[in-house]
């Protein structure tokens, strides 16, 4: 999940991603949008997220589907145009 928002350009990762800090909470921001109108719109489209920080958390866990995880990427990238 970090790999494919982090190749979003528009995308700004506030998670620390170093080896060393990884975890299951993934938290970003997208240029040029409101952190509260990009949680909005995720959560309009069914997206299980928290607004953190001016940016909006992800909390997946193993048994969350990949194919679930690319359709929220391809749903920011959606946002971030």
């Amino acid at each position: 999940l970090i790999d494919q928002l982090s190749a979003i350009s528009q995308v700004k990762l506030l998670t620390d991603p170093s080896e060393a800090r990884l975890s299951g909470i993934v938290t970003f921001s997208i240029a040029g949008m409101d952190g509260e109108a990009a949680y909005k719109s995720l959560t309009d489209q069914r997206v299980l997220c928290a607004p953190r920080g001016g940016g909006i958390r992800l909390s997946p866990h193993f048994y969350t589907p990949r194919a679930q995880l690319e359709q929220v990427v391809e749903m920011v990238k959606n946002l971030s145009r």
